[in-house]
């Protein structure tokens, strides 16, 4: 069975606009000028708009600025001087959706001639999802580097109340003036204060369960009284 060209073509188009409506990239063919002849229905999912809002309008309505101003100028550039910027090469750049957010994603973009015509196709890849997914990697890295370095100089902060609170301890035990004794108290009071805090810091910088507590804010605040009163001064 002989089918004659005019068959072949239609089946090869019907194939071509199943390959174009089943992509999961968006697809948008420009001519020369900028004007969209085509965009498949992943493009107007990504930019939000219907398919029938890109046929014949410029494709730097798809860019914010400074892009949407300078894309008229780069097109004709490149069509003068053959200087490549995107077209076979595809960077990270930045589309216009519909309600007016930017979002980031790949362009790549071919160029082709038919009937003495030249026409650009750009393949869109959405980059959100793998944007937030390295700023979420980034941020528990850069938790785990401030959970080691807290971890580290509370340890440290740790060592050091410990041997002070245990001088302040045998200190007391050699006084016998009453006023002497109150402000080793208080110093002491200080001590365990920022003991109390490295091992909030401790427990931070292992990740342990905490267990909130209920406190009286005011029972708290009157106790710090007097340590605030000596370091601030009037």
């Amino acid at each position: 069975m002989v089918m004659d060209g005019s068959v072949n073509k239609s089946a090869e188009m019907s194939m071509l606009e199943a390959l174009l409506a089943s992509a999961v990239d968006g697809i948008i063919t420009i001519r020369a000028d900028g004007t969209i002849v085509s965009a498949n229905p992943a493009a107007g999912a990504l930019f939000k708009y219907g398919q029938e809002e890109f046929t014949g309008r410029n494709v730097k309505f798809l860019m914010p600025e400074p892009y949407q101003g300078e894309h008229d100028g780069y097109l004709a550039s490149y069509l003068r001087s053959g200087d490549k910027k995107i077209i076979g090469i595809g960077r990270e750049v930045q589309g216009l959706r519909s309600d007016g957010t930017v979002f980031p994603m790949h362009l790549s973009v071919s160029e082709y001639i038919v009937d003495g015509a030249r026409f650009f196709t750009g393949i869109i890849h959405d980059l959100s999802e793998r944007n937030q997914t390295e700023r979420a990697l980034q941020h528990a890295l850069k938790m785990d580097a401030i959970g080691q370095l807290t971890g580290g100089i509370a340890h440290d902060f740790n060592n050091l109340l410990t041997v002070i609170i245990g001088n302040l301890e045998l200190l007391e035990m050699r006084i016998e003036s009453s006023a002497e004794r109150d402000l080793i108290s208080e110093a002491q009071e200080a001590a365990e204060l920022g003991a109390r805090l490295t091992s909030r810091l401790l427990a931070f910088a292992r990740r342990s369960p905490l267990e909130p507590a209920a406190i009286e804010l005011n029972d708290l605040t009157l106790g710090l009284t007097e340590i605030l009163h000596r370091t601030l001064g009037e």
